[in-house]
């Protein structure tokens, strides 16, 4: 039997939204290690290459494309890909006319749904999943509020996610909250 309950939010989420629910972060999460090139893979076809090139400048810039998640990323675009390919080969025999693109006649006379339809649902329920994962769908996004990346956020969050690797650190990473908050709320600023 699975997990119950959503899923957890990712710690480096949490952080960024500031821990709102001020529940305790993690003891032992491993920290990712964030990717260097992130020009797309070799084996990948033509089309699977401009959805990546299309999305991984945008989540390496949100700090989601790192080494722990390339591969999901890589299903990501191979799944896209593939309905995009189910989509357009629908339409096409749509448009020669030789079938209606949705059904087709079965030999005894009997409608019945095209494979490439049965084929199409299947990759857009598996996109649509990991579009979810990466937060990019409306309601993954609906919670999640960053602040306008800048040079310095990026190093931030690398740092703080280096010093949650052990309990002692993490105290330092408290205090330096406490310590933005208090300047924050020194300055005016929200």
């Amino acid at each position: 039997m699975g997990r119950r309950g959503p899923c957890k939010r990712p710690t480096a989420i949490r952080i960024l939204e500031g821990n709102r629910s001020k529940r305790r972060l993690p003891e032992n999460e491993p920290a990712s290690t964030p990717i260097t090139d992130f020009s797309a893979p070799a084996d990948l076809s033509d089309r699977e290459r401009a959805i990546w090139s299309q999305y991984a400048q945008p989540l390496y810039e949100r700090r989601l494309l790192n080494t722990e998640n390339f591969h999901a990323f890589r299903a990501l675009c191979i799944h896209t890909a593939a309905f995009e390919k189910y989509a357009e080969a629908l339409r096409e025999l749509e448009k020669s006319g030789s079938a209606k693109a949705d059904l087709f006649e079965s030999p005894n006379g009997y409608p019945v749904i095209h494979p490439w339809v049965t084929a199409k649902n299947k990759e857009s329920a598996l996109m649509r999943q990991y579009f979810q994962e990466f937060g990019m769908t409306p309601s993954s996004r609906a919670g999640i509020s960053v602040a306008p990346p800048d040079e310095d956020s990026v190093e931030e969050l690398n740092f703080r996610l280096m010093l949650l690797s052990s309990r002692e650190n993490r105290a330092k990473v408290r205090a330096a909250n406490a310590r933005r908050v208090n300047d924050d709320d020194e300055n005016g600023t929200d």
